[in-house]
């Protein structure tokens, strides 16, 4: 079983990890390996790692989420804070600067991809709880059990499939269309454009391309003429019921099942949806449960009406901060000191990673700090 689990989540290419520059340009493991060996590592382009889901690929709880995702009803995610679990190596060795999260399989098998992947501070990334030297290493690298606590958030998330639980947006369709392109201008640049099942195939593509770019509006009509208030015959409605599926119309278009609710608003479930119409907004935040920093993509009516959304999925674990126009990333407009909040003292402690205070920054300007500031973005 270790060994199963260790092919199965113990890379990237496993995981399903590709590249999104800050440029907007989407790209494959082996794209980006074929460029740190043209142009070396330190002459890349700014980009950042991800997940199938458009999750980062470098956070510890995120990697915790694929696997429950992928064992459904096999996987609990535990974590810790450094200063409740002092004697994990994690703590001791700074591994990670305010606590760490893993999954745990079966009740058993401790899996952990971050710490190789990520942290590079161990090859071992599965560890068989009932097997003496395993169970050992688990102690010392992750602390007595006793100081571990369970995820509930994490949990929530990592039991949604995203297949089953997102819109397909076109975020999604210009992802899958990045990748195409480069397919198609690697086998030009390789083969030749003039290659004829090169150049039959590129006629074919852009014949084509104009339909994946509309794909999420095509899906989008075809739910609204499968819906209650279209005017289309019944059994053409019948038809299109059939080819989405129930439960597809129930989630992307509320409105659809609404008259099924008695007393529900159909318009209150259409503001919180996070995938229905609406002005794009991004909620920052953090999680009670583990302090993780969050920064959810919602549509709402208003910037105020954004933080409904998130309040109807998290309730009472999410501390909203702020809401910012359009959907914004950490990469992509956004700068968080680590996955929790950092306090001042942290931030001053470690120059390495938030530099040191700029020559003419006057040590008066600390003395009339408001109270109330914060450094957790």
């Amino acid at each position: 079983m270790k060994s199963i689990l260790d092919t199965r989540f113990g890379s990237d290419e496993a995981l399903g990890v590709y590249y999104y520059t800050d440029d907007g340009v989407t790209l494959t493991l082996a794209q980006v390996e074929r460029m740190i060996i043209e142009h070396g590592r330190d002459n890349l382009p700014g980009m950042q790692s991800l997940f199938p889901d458009d999750t980062s690929a470098i956070c510890c709880t995120n990697y915790a989420i694929q696997i429950a995702r992928a064992m459904p009803g096999r996987v609990h995610i535990f974590g810790f804070a450094n200063e409740n679990n002092p004697t994990s190596r994690v703590a001791r060795e700074g591994i990670h600067p305010d606590g760490h999260d893993f999954a745990v399989v079966d009740n058993r098998y401790l899996v952990d991809p971050w710490i190789r992947l990520v942290a590079a501070e161990s090859g071992q990334i599965v560890f068989d709880l009932e097997d003496p030297l395993d169970a050992t290493s688990v102690r010392d690298t992750y602390g007595p059990k006793e100081c571990w606590t369970l995820m509930k958030t994490a949990m929530k998330e990592g039991a949604e499939s995203n297949m089953h639980n997102q819109k397909f947006s076109t975020a999604d369709a210009d992802r899958l269309l990045g990748l195409s392109d480069q397919f198609m201008e690697d086998w030009e640049t390789h083969e030749g454009a003039s290659n004829p099942e090169c150049k039959e195939r590129r006629i074919e593509y852009d014949a084509i391309r104009d339909l994946f770019v509309n794909a999420p509006r095509m899906l989008d009509l075809l739910l609204r003429a499968a819906g209650p208030d279209s005017s289309l015959p019944r059994d053409l409605k019948n038809d299109l019921e059939g080819f989405l599926r129930e439960e597809e119309i129930a989630r992307l278009c509320p409105r659809a099942h609404s008259s099924e609710r008695p007393g529900c608003d159909p318009h209150e479930s259409e503001k919180l949806e996070s995938g229905s119409t609406g002005e794009p907004f991004t909620v920052i935040g953090f999680y009670q449960d583990n302090g993780h920093i969050f920064a959810h993509h919602v549509r709402a009516n208003d910037a105020l009406n954004a933080f409904v959304a998130v309040a109807a999925e998290y309730e009472g674990n999410a501390e909203m901060v702020c809401t910012l126009p359009g959907h914004v990333g950490e990469g992509t407009g956004l700068t968080f000191p680590g996955e929790a909040v950092v306090d001042g003292a942290t931030v001053l402690e470690q120059p390495e990673v938030f530099g040191t205070l700029p020559p003419d920054h006057a040590e008066e300007d600390h003395d009339d700090a408001p109270a109330s500031s914060s450094l957790r973005m």
